[in-house]
């Protein structure tokens, strides 16, 4: 997420998002254990396994977002405890892009101390259309 649009989440929150929180969310993402996501993946932290996947030398950038939950109206936003999103985009070559958002926390309470939940994930192609994934369990045979 850009800094002018966890400004404006933070706006609307009526709270600061601080570069501490955001790394404290990405690290919580990090460090999850996919088992405890999804039971059909081995015990490994999400990192450690999203590199077996994509190969050591995939590029990835995080960052994190209000899940697309804001609506972008604030009198239907207002009061609304966000959803907090670690997102992780990993480029896989041949113009092909993973994204994958794990649910860390909420805006109001932070990273809560709970295993992250699979919020959502897609894989473009060429600029085509996202290809959505339902699971973290569906990751290996889409980026295939």
């Amino acid at each position: 997420m850009s800094a002018c649009a966890l400004m404006m989440l933070a706006c609307v929150l009526g709270q600061p998002q601080t570069a501490s929180r955001e790394a404290a969310a990405i690290e919580a993402a990090k460090k999850a254990i996919v088992h405890q996501i999804d039971p059909a993946l081995p015990r490994l932290t999400f990192e450690s396994w999203l590199r077996s996947l994509a190969g050591a030398k995939a590029v990835t950038k995080w960052d994190v977002n209000d899940c697309g939950e804001q609506t972008g109206n604030p009198a239907l936003d207002k009061g609304r405890d966000f959803p907090m999103c670690a997102q992780v985009q990993v480029s896989l070559g041949g113009n092909r892009e993973l994204f994958l958002s794990l649910a860390v926390g909420t805006a109001r309470k932070g990273v809560t101390p709970e295993p992250p939940d699979f919020f959502s994930g897609y894989l473009t192609e060429g600029g085509g259309p996202p290809s959505w994934i339902k699971s973290l369990a569906d990751v290996p045979a889409i980026i295939r």
